[in-house]
């Protein structure tokens, strides 16, 4: 019970920080992210958990890998992190890099406090807390602009760029 408990209390910070991105940047319809990025939050969240958690053994969960979780885990968590990566497709990388630094930041204080999930590869190195903080966010948050911007049209200023150039370069 206490694990759905922090299970919550993650996805309410996750809420709380969704809705800051959404007063700031204010880029599209509520209910179209929403819609959206929870839909994709699934079948994103279900597959990443599977291969990147399960199989490849990076992270766990207090709750394991069961089904029921992984879809709740999918609408909610990785549905509100698309949302707020959804946010910041005006973004170049260097903007858009410390947005999610500080967003993995905060994650990460949430979980510590409350713990949801635990790095597999952690040997109390702080190298190692300090890669995932810096980079291994910013690779899952950039996955995610990609399947935004690719699958669901909705466009990231960081690859438009490197897609106009790409095509003068043909």
């Amino acid at each position: 019970m206490e694990a759905i408990y922090h299970f919550a209390l993650v996805v309410v910070s996750q809420v709380i920080l969704c809705s800051l991105a959404w007063r700031r940047y204010q880029v599209d319809s509520f209910k179209r992210v929403i819609a959206i990025s929870a839909l994709t939050g699934v079948l994103f969240g279900v597959m990443f958990d599977v291969s990147i958690g399960q199989i490849a053994g990076v992270f766990t969960y207090e709750l394991g890998f069961l089904y029921s979780f992984l879809f709740f885990n999918g609408l909610l968590s990785y549905g509100l992190m698309i949302a707020h990566v959804w946010q910041l497709r005006h973004q170049q990388l260097g903007a858009f890099y410390l947005e999610i630094v500080f967003l993995a930041l905060a994650y990460e204080v949430v979980n510590y406090l409350a713990p949801v999930w635990h790095w597999t590869f952690f040997a109390v190195s702080w190298q190692e807390y300090l890669f995932v903080v810096t980079f291994a966010y910013l690779g899952l948050a950039l996955l995610m602009a990609a399947v935004l911007h690719y699958c669901w049209g909705v466009r990231f200023a960081m690859f438009s760029k490197v897609e106009k150039k790409d095509l003068q370069s043909w």
